[in-house]
């Protein structure tokens, strides 16, 4: 529905704002104000700075400068997440995944991605569990460790074992889906 589209584009946005380390490869002009530890007009290379993901990206394709990965993405944070995806608290990373996947392709590195394709079926299993078979219990601690996407597929599979939890009562009536909806013809003769 639109209302999750826009939820969706929403949460793009903020992801792209993220903040990324980056190191220049180049002087740049004009840019020093993107450094709030220089009164300098100008970036020199091997200055190392944090910038929002899109601007890093804009940096990044016209061979400005290369990014570090953040502290997030770190072999320890990985490795523990490797070892017990449950334990590690994404809830301090809100668009873990998101980042994740698009420092992936600008840098080419696939070792976040494979850690990544090894502990999301267990997090997101675990998410479902917990969102279906839990809702009288207090869940505030689990859900504070919750990436963004992880805090949405949460609260739908909580949402739908409630409306489950009401039909079985005949508290709540099945709807069929929009798209099962017949179209209703126009008088030209086509659909709307």
């Amino acid at each position: 529905d639109v209302e999750s589209i826009h939820l969706r584009m929403l949460h793009t946005i903020l992801a792209e704002e993220e903040k990324i380390p980056i190191v220049f490869t180049t002087d740049v002009y004009n840019l020093g104000y993107l450094d709030p530890g220089t009164a300098e007009a100008d970036i020199k290379e091997g200055a190392k700075i944090e910038v929002p993901f899109w601007l890093a990206k804009q940096l990044i394709q016209r061979r400005m400068a290369r990014a570090e990965t953040p502290k997030l993405y770190s072999s320890q944070k990985l490795g523990n997440l490797r070892a017990d995806p449950l334990s590690v608290s994404l809830g301090d990373a809100p668009h873990f995944y998101e980042i994740a996947m698009g420092l992936s392709a600008l840098t080419g590195n696939g070792d976040v991605i494979g850690v990544l394709k090894e502990t999301i079926p267990e997090r997101f299993n675990a998410i479902l569990d917990r969102s279906q078979n839990l809702r009288n219990a207090d869940l505030l601690d689990f859900t504070k460790k919750l990436s963004q996407t992880e805090r949405q597929l949460f609260d739908s599979g909580y949402q739908t074992a409630t409306q489950l939890e009401q039909w079985k009562k005949g508290q709540e009536q099945i709807k069929s889906s929009d798209m099962l909806q017949p179209k209703k013809r126009r008088r030209d003769g086509s659909t709307r």
